[in-house]
């Protein structure tokens, strides 16, 4: 392993025993042997993403400039609310 003199940005550099980067790194490998683990995180990230379409993305974008030219936005903004 490099010392702190020799190590340069592409340098690749264990974690330190018990450091938060030493536990995280175990993390994919511990949701790779759990597909409950891995399905739970599945179905979350689905339903956090639901509401983010490209036309509801675009209608709060066109709200924003309408605020800052100080103009009301829209009543409605079309597309799913999220959960």
């Amino acid at each position: 392993m490099n010392t702190r003199e020799e190590t340069t940005p592409a340098t690749v550099a264990e974690p330190a025993r018990g450091s938060r980067a030493d536990m995280h790194c175990h993390l994919p490998l511990d949701l790779a042997a759990s597909p409950l683990r891995r399905s739970a995180l599945a179905a979350g990230g689905l339903r956090a993403v639901r509401a983010r379409t490209w036309e509801r993305t675009l209608a709060l974008l066109g709200d924003g400039y309408r605020r800052a030219l100080g103009a009301a936005p829209e009543a409605n903004v079309r597309g799913p609310r999220a959960a």
